[in-house]
């Protein structure tokens, strides 16, 4: 059920010739599952292509830097941030959005909404970790170091960590491989896994804003 109080149903999705990105997504093909403060990550989110977009919100305002991260054992997401009526801000069809928030839609300008749906369409479980740039976590936990860099030649694709090797690759500072390893071992004894290879051609990229290894398309 969407948490979107008195928007009407005249967001529509037109394609756009460039990309291919949504004008408006859809609100009968959005379910809200979640709303998230900066700071926290979201339950474990299970996707299913019925609604084909699945989206949690969080509060923020213009001119805050924020750092999105759509993540995954066992799916690869395509993601979008929105604002109130679910027009695009930005859309980079990965799981990792760094940005600074413009001016929000009325009549809810501080309300916006992170919107993915597995690469494929297949089922997957992900969780949705909002960060405001230049606040702790809610937990105080910092950055894990094995993501940190400066340059891109600090960054190295390497076989997704977890419990499916499933083809996705993650990006990860080259000295720090075996950390990130150990850190993101998979902890489910009998995992249900998807039955098929992705060839990730992304590479491992530097985001100098984050000072933090993602994975992008070449073409980014």
């Amino acid at each position: 059920m969407s948490v979107r109080p008195g928007l009407s149903s005249t967001c529509w999705l037109l394609s756009a010739a460039l990309l291919g990105q949504p004008t408006y997504f859809r609100d009968e093909e959005v379910k809200v599952v979640a709303e998230v403060q900066y700071g926290q990550t979201s339950p474990n989110i299970d996707y299913t292509d019925k609604p084909r977009y699945r989206a949690v919100h969080f509060d923020g305002h213009a001119g805050d830097h924020v750092d999105i991260r759509v993540e995954s054992i066992n799916g690869q997401a395509m993601s979008a941030l929105t604002d109130s009526q679910y027009k695009p801000i930005i859309s980079n069809f990965g799981s990792h959005i760094a940005t600074v928030l413009p001016p929000g839609a009325e009549p809810y300008p501080n309300r916006y909404f992170v919107i993915f749906q597995e690469e494929r369409r297949h089922p997957a479980t992900f969780t949705v970790t909002v960060q405001k740039e230049g606040a702790k976590p809610a937990d105080a936990a910092a950055a894990p170091d094995y993501l940190a860099c400066q340059v891109d030649s600090d960054c190295i694709a390497v076989a997704k960590a977890g419990c499916c090797n499933n083809g996705y690759k993650a990006a990860v500072n080259k000295d720090r491989v075996d950390a990130y390893r150990a850190a993101n071992a998979c902890k489910i004894e009998h995992p249900i896994c998807p039955q098929y290879i992705i060839d990730d051609h992304r590479v491992a990229h530097c985001n100098t804003t984050a000072q933090q290894c993602e994975m992008v398309e070449p073409k980014q």
